[in-house]
């Protein structure tokens, strides 16, 4: 008793245990030269006992990043408290995923020995499917509870500013890798030439090889979870005022993007046709077709989003003297909104087809004909949206003086809102197909071959449905009592939760892949009279194809919180200008009770 104990700010800011601070007298926090006594994040909680008064200077703030503050002395004096809790992290996001390999090339045709045909060119091999992902996406982290405030005055009266202990709010979900892109198809061998008259015909060009498709986009993790609301406590002997006072619970995590589907792999180009021999009878090697695109993968799966914290509870009661508060809130958390679906991946194009050989001025063979172009891939379907996050529910608020009033102005019980639901993910682009082969030329007697068919282009990517929004929390019961004396509030709040918002459908990729052009015909014959044309070409393959089937369905809306909080009184509740307690579940009076109001909205309140 009598002694001084000083302690520096920044020894009680690195103390991550319990922190107990005990003074027979006073507890006097010193003006802070940057407004704030922050304490390290820990799981030790702070304690302050003083025998007669605990004071520090009005604008300064007591932060305890989520641990409990308790306070208790004959008389508090405090600027604003705020044990929030910590906010989660982000989730770790995906890697992509391995590209598959692309092909080798077919073998070109050997030439033939006497009275054989040519070896045709091998074909390509079609590249490989790529793979998903490399790793994971992981869920965000939660977020922290916040720490309790604890304020009680023995003696007579507490004084604060603004008082918070909210949740701290969910880490959003990591997103998904990108799905690997499919590898290349081999281009197809070269048909084998002849080279010797006694020889038969060349051969033909081997096919090119189909591009690999896409992989699927990777799934996103999920939101994490918002923490709840803390605690708030305050007793008090001949008074309390309070500025604004909050514990909500934290908000859900938006839950991670999906991946994008990785693009198609390219067709490999078809072969060239084998040359017959200049003055032979042998015909040319027609070219081999072109490969088709490899599609494009789906997108990867959205996450869903986190769930809200539930929300606090304050509690303030004096045995004499008044209570006059700002705004208070105790909303349950919202949840987080789900997230947005990975786009489709992007087709592989259709690959060139081979050109046919032409036959020689002194030749008797016919030309050869060009490949067909390689169909382009389709693209990918969008991925599937996920779920928004439920809300959570409110906390309750009480009020209570023995003698004296209560005047305060909104004091809000309502539940959380439920997140919205994730984006359906965008569809992918088709690819374009490859172009026909030119036809060989003519001779002599013969009119040249005629070119191939240009490949069809790509469908456009299917769309994908929206998330389903999330449900509303339940509002939280308010009791207010002063039974000798008067309660002025300017608005009160109980009602639910609203649901989360449908997620947005996505429509089919409307466009479509560009078709190939018909390769070139081979000439007319060359001779004092033309006794044949060249080749018709073929025609250009049809664009890709889009319709309504394709586009995905719109997410569903969540549903409201089920049930209004309770409003309890005991005293004059009155209002200057009107009171509504329309949104209610139900008003119970307590003892002699008046409502006095030159507006009353009861609604379908029952009061009891």
């Amino acid at each position: 008793p009598g002694a001084t104990f000083t302690i520096s700010e920044t020894v009680l800011e690195a103390i991550t245990g319990n922190i107990i601070l005990q003074a027979d007298e006073t507890i006097t926090i010193a003006d802070l030269s940057d407004d704030e006594l922050t304490f390290a994040p820990g799981l030790g909680s702070i304690t302050f006992t003083a025998g007669q008064s605990f004071t520090m200077n009005t604008g300064d703030t007591l932060r305890t990043q989520g641990r409990s503050l308790r306070i208790t002395a004959g008389e508090i004096i405090t600027g604003a408290i705020d044990t929030t809790g910590l906010s989660g992290t982000i989730g770790a996001a995906a890697t992509g995923g391995a590209n598959g390999g692309s092909a080798g090339s077919g073998d070109s045709g050997t030439s033939p020995g006497l009275f054989n045909n040519g070896a045709n060119g091998g074909n390509g091999a079609n590249g490989a499917a790529a793979t998903v992902v490399g790793t994971a996406a992981t869920a965000g982290v939660n977020g922290g509870r916040a720490g309790d405030i604890l304020l009680s005055a023995t003696q007579g009266t507490v004084q604060t500013g603004d008082l918070r202990a909210d949740g701290g709010a969910g880490g959003r979900g990591g997103a998904g890798g990108t799905g690997g892109t499919g590898g290349n198809g081999g281009q197809g061998g070269n048909g084998g030439n002849v080279g010797s008259a006694s020889a038969f015909n060349a051969g033909s060009g081997g096919a090119g090889g189909a591009g690999g498709p896409g992989a699927t986009g990777g799934t996103a993790g999920a939101g994490g979870v918002g923490g709840a609301g803390g605690q708030i406590q305050i007793t008090a002997v001949s008074g309390v005022s309070l500025g604004d006072v909050s514990a909500i619970g934290g908000a859900g995590g938006q839950g991670g993007a999906g991946g994008q589907g990785g693009a198609g792999g390219q067709g490999g180009t078809g072969g060239t046709g084998g040359a017959p021999d200049p003055v032979g009878i042998g015909s040319a090697g027609s070219g081999g077709a072109g490969g088709g695109g490899g599609s494009g993968g789906s997108g990867g799966l959205a996450g869903e989003g986190g769930d809200g914290g539930l929300g606090g509870t304050v509690t303030v009661t004096t045995r004499f003297g008044d209570i006059t508060t700002e705004a208070i809130q105790v909303n349950g958390g919202a949840g987080g909104t789900g997230g947005a679906a990975g786009s489709g991946g992007t087709g592989g194009n259709g690959s060139n087809g081979g050109d046919g050989s032409s036959t020689a001025v002194g030749g008797a063979g016919d030309p050869g004909f060009g490949g067909n172009g390689g169909a382009g891939g389709s693209g990918g379907q969008g991925g599937a949206a996920n779920r928004g996050g439920n809300a959570n529910n409110s906390g309750t608020i009480a009020l209570s003086t023995d003698f004296g009033n209560i005047t305060t102005a909104t004091l809000s019980t309502v539940g959380g809102s439920g997140g919205a639901g994730g984006a359906g993910g965008m569809a992918g682009t088709p690819g374009n197909g490859g172009n026909g082969g030119n036809g060989g030329n003519s001779n002599l007697i013969q009119g040249g071959a005629g070119g191939g068919a240009g490949g069809a282009g790509g469908n456009g990517g299917r769309g994908s449905q929206g998330g389903t929004g999330g449900m509303g929390g339940l509002g939280g019961n308010l009791t207010l009592s002063a039974p000798i004396g008067f309660i002025e509030a300017s608005q009160l709040l109980g009602s639910v939760g609203t649901a989360g918002s449908a997620g947005v459908a996505r429509t089919p990729n409307p466009a479509v892949g560009t078709a190939g052009t018909s390769g070139a015909n081979g000439g007319d014959a060359f001779f004092i009279v033309k006794v044949q044309s060249g080749g018709a070409g073929g025609a250009g393959g049809a664009g890709g194809v889009v319709t309504a089937a394709d586009s995905g369905a719109a997410g569903s809306l969540g549903s409201p919180g089920s049930l209004n909080g309770d409003l309890n009184l005991a005293g004059t509740l009155r209002s200057s200008t009107m009171l509504d307690l329309s949104n209610y579940n139900q008003v119970n009076l307590r003892g002699n009770t008046i409502l006095s109001t030159d507006t009353f909205v009861l609604g379908s309140t029952p009061i009891q």
